[in-house]
């Protein structure tokens, strides 16, 4: 299933609306330097009141070679949890459409205007590829994953593992 994506999308491609004109959110410098600026957009209270999941949205200004700037859009987003708002439901191939369509939406309340078709055609930069797997029998997660990192991998793979501070885990083969 895949669950996080990040699109590129050129501000040549995308309404950019104002916060003076239309109430959306404001972009937030990040960074500056010489010949690059960041910039984020975040949603307003009331939008994270609405219990709704928003993108992440980061604006990139670069300074070309040539002296001209350029800019682009990076939205990164869990599919599932904008169609139905948690992780834990797999999306299928027939949800492509749903997705695109909340994706629209929430760009929108954030004051980013894309058409759906400008949507499709992103440039994906990452895909993040999960798997929920429902666990029977009295078995957890935990025990699922100390016995997988009992695994004796080669060389060539790398295992690494991770405990958060809510006493969550997780085990990454690569």
């Amino acid at each position: 299933m895949i669950d996080t994506v990040i699109l590129s999308v050129p501000t040549t491609e995308a309404e950019i609306l104002r916060r003076s004109t239309d109430g959306t959110p404001a972009w937030s410098l990040q960074g500056r330097k010489a010949a690059y600026d960041t910039y984020i957009k975040e949603p307003l209270a009331e939008d994270l009141e609405s219990g709704l999941y928003f993108p992440k949205a980061t604006a990139f200004r670069r300074k070309g070679t040539n002296g001209l700037w350029s800019a682009s859009v990076r939205i990164e987003f869990s599919a599932p949890k904008l169609v139905y708002g948690n992780n834990i439901e797999e999306l299928s191939e027939a949800q492509f459409d749903d997705a695109v369509a909340a994706l629209g939406d929430r760009l929108r309340r954030l004051g980013l205007t894309i058409s759906v078709d400008q949507l499709k055609t992103a440039s994906v930069r990452a895909v993040h590829y999960s798997k929920n797997i429902e666990m029977q029998d009295g078995y957890s997660a935990m025990y699922a994953i100390a016995e997988i990192s009992k695994i004796n991998l080669n060389t060539r793979f790398d295992l690494s593992r991770t405990r958060y501070m809510n006493d969550g885990q997780s085990l990454c083969m690569y």
